[in-house]
């Protein structure tokens, strides 16, 4: 089963129009990088949005990663200065 186009998806969830599509393909022709990097350098869509919708189109759920909540002995085994950096919450 073919996937469907990432921005056939974007469209379709309402975030981009053909307009932006067809601007975006004309950049990425040339440019050669993937069309969701394209599209965010153009501020077209955001991070989260793409990583939802790429989600949907691999059959995967989507969850955030700002309300996500690791399991306390997951972080136990990271170095403190590792967990400091990153902001973990439960050092």
């Amino acid at each position: 089963m073919a996937q469907r186009p990432l921005g056939e998806l974007l469209k379709e969830a309402g975030i981009i129009t053909d307009e932006m599509i067809t601007y975006a393909l004309t950049i990425q022709r040339v440019s050669r990088e993937r069309l969701g990097d394209v599209l965010l350098r153009l501020r077209f869509t955001t991070d989260t949005e793409v990583a939802r919708v790429l989600a949907k189109q691999s059959g995967f759920p989507y969850d955030s990663l700002d309300t996500f909540v690791p399991a306390p002995d997951a972080l136990a085994q990271l170095p403190f200065t590792v967990a400091q950096k990153n902001r973990f919450a439960a050092y």
